[in-house]
């Protein structure tokens, strides 16, 4: 096909194109296992695609942060959602895979939705549960709204697992669970602070202004 005398050209695997040469320039597609397109191969560069949560397209992230996302889906997929936390402001999720404990902590802007409802936002710590209490102290972690919320969903939601982690771009992420629970790791920060720590198996996940290995 030309166009503009620019010449492109395809290659088929059944119904999904896995090579397009444009001109000079080569493009590669990936799939994952399920035929669900991941990643282009620019000329040599490979760029993974950013989806939203309803898995439309909305953007591109390079190679090394292309990488640290399919690291942290098969670290994280199949996981078993076993409890929550936190200490002060810093939030924590715990999760079971084979016998080894997942944790991931969090020090952004977090909320806990289920098919579209929120359920609790990390804001709610410094909230009480129970209006007009002079004793309450959002530094402890006991009755604050996010406490009490999550503490009466999850005692019957232990059977949610892990089923995709997602980049939404500019430091933004989902953790997707079956049932439509979601966790939403939100960048609210214009410095480059650590926003969370995902801990497995003595590997430590951390994103800043990207996702690193430490």
């Amino acid at each position: 096909m030309t166009v503009n005398g620019v010449t492109t050209s395809y290659r088929l695997s059944g119904d999904r194109v896995t090579f397009e040469q444009r001109g000079s320039d080569t493009l590669y597609y990936v799939y994952d296992s399920q035929g669900q397109l991941i990643s282009m191969i620019l000329n040599d560069v490979e760029y993974g695609y950013i989806r939203n949560v309803l898995h439309d397209i909305i953007g591109l992230i390079n190679n090394g942060e292309v990488h640290m996302i399919q690291i942290l889906n098969e670290t994280l997929n199949s996981a078993r959602l076993e409890d929550y936390g936190r200490s002060c402001d810093l939030l924590w999720f715990s999760f079971i895979k084979d016998s080894y404990e997942i944790v991931i902590n969090c020090q952004c802007f977090v909320r806990v939705v289920e098919n579209n409802k929120i359920v609790a936002t990390s804001k709610e710590i410094y909230t009480p549960k129970r209006d007009e209490d002079d004793e309450f102290n959002w530094e402890v972690f006991k009755d604050s709204v996010y406490d009490t919320n999550l503490k009466d969903f999850l005692k019957d939601n232990k059977d949610r697992f892990i089923e995709q982690f997602i980049c939404l771009g500019n430091n933004d992420y989902v953790i997707l669970l079956n049932n439509g629970l979601q966790i939403q790791m939100l960048d609210d920060i214009s410095n480059d602070d650590e926003l969370w720590r995902i801990i497995y198996n003595k590997k430590h996940y951390v994103c800043r202004n990207e996702i690193t290995e430490e």
